[in-house]
């Protein structure tokens, strides 16, 4: 009978933020936040709302962050098939329980059942020893809503981008000792934006507010598609940020985005450069427009920001990434200011 090879992908759910803040937040070394899988022919299988299935490693979460060969298994995929449908009342949406029953416990029986051995103990140890930490009441506390991020990684953006502003701001409230700013933001990672929400989210008042359209008239917003098509036709440099209305990380990079553009359009260089070429930033809620525009854009995590020269999309920006935003709107703001100097010449 011939063999099959079993492997556990591991993801770091905070991608690397967990290794440099934990023994700040907590007293204690984490190396990353897992999320794991199993692959097996040819499939990648794990726990998320339900069994769920996908060519391995092109699930949501990306390239893994590890892997570890578990060796062969023996079992026929039909045999495995219906050890699944077995198993799959254990492993629903409603079942799902950050600690108890989560995507590592799922990946743990599966291995069992394959291979008969169990995945890396520090994997299911996790939860454990975030419980024991002095944070681990809080975490305990908020356990469902980060549960739902995990679970529901498409009801509110981009699973890593709200993990990595919750730990970022954590780690920033933790310097400050405010317990309430970290309950807070603990109970920010991971809020769902659907139907069985039951709390609106909210971002501490003294870390960052939310900025309204109003504020900065700098940035337009569209619904329509028929609009986007008008103003991509008649200007030359545009930034788009896709966003969504009760998502943590836009909001919490909004006003940040909004400083980094206002400086560069107050600045000397590109005042200069004006009126030519034409730059407009637009903002647009992936909820409230016309849904061809996210369709043609791929627009599957919020915030995405994209940055486009005549047309064409030249760069691209999925997440809160401060660092990220700023070099690609630096480089942007650089092409402006090279077709001024072109468009003089050409006179």
């Amino acid at each position: 009978m011939a063999s099959e090879k079993v492997t556990l992908y591991l993801y770091d759910l905070s991608r690397g933020l967990a290794k440099i803040y934990s023994q700040q937040l907590t007293g204690q070394y984490f190396e990353g936040i897992w999320h794991t899988s199993i692959v097996v022919y040819g499939i990648e299988y794990y726990y998320a709302s339900g069994i769920q299935t996908a060519i391995p490693g092109q699930t949501h979460h990306g390239q893994p962050y590890k892997t570890f060969d578990l060796g062969e298994t023996f079992i026929p995929k039909e045999v495995f098939l219906e050890f699944l449908q077995d198993i799959s009342p254990r492993y629903t949406e409603a079942t799902y329980d950050l600690f108890e029953n989560n995507c590592n416990n799922f990946s743990n029986e599966v291995s069992q059942f394959l291979t008969g051995k169990k995945i890396p103990e520090f994997i299911n140890n996790l939860p454990k020893d975030a419980l024991n930490t002095p944070l681990g009441p809080i975490v305990r506390q908020f356990s469902q809503s980060i549960a739902n991020q995990i679970n529901n990684p498409e009801s509110n953006g981009d699973t890593y981008g709200v993990i990595q502003n919750g730990i970022q701001n954590l780690a920033s409230a933790t310097s400050n000792n405010n317990d309430n700013v970290i309950a807070n933001l603990l109970g920010n990672i991971g809020r769902s934006d659907n139907s069985h929400a039951t709390n609106p989210t909210l971002l501490p008042s003294n870390i960052i507010k939310p900025e309204s359209d109003d504020i900065n008239l700098n940035i337009r917003t569209i619904k329509k598609l028929s609009e986007l098509n008008e103003i991509i036709k008649n200007h030359s440099f545009i930034i788009i940020d896709f966003t969504m209305a009760r998502c943590p990380p836009c909001q919490a990079i909004a006003p940040i985005f909004s400083k980094m553009l206002n400086d560069r359009l107050t600045d000397k260089n590109y005042q200069e450069t004006c009126p030519v070429p034409n730059f407009v930033a637009l903002k647009i809620d992936i909820n409230q427009c016309e849904q061809l525009i996210p369709q043609y854009y791929g627009i599957s995590a919020t915030p995405t920001f994209t940055f486009m020269k005549n047309g064409k999309e030249i760069g691209r920006v999925v997440g809160a990434n401060k660092n990220e935003i700023e070099k690609r709107m630096d480089e942007i703001f650089k092409e402006v200011k090279n077709c001024r100097i072109y468009y003089n010449y050409k006179r």
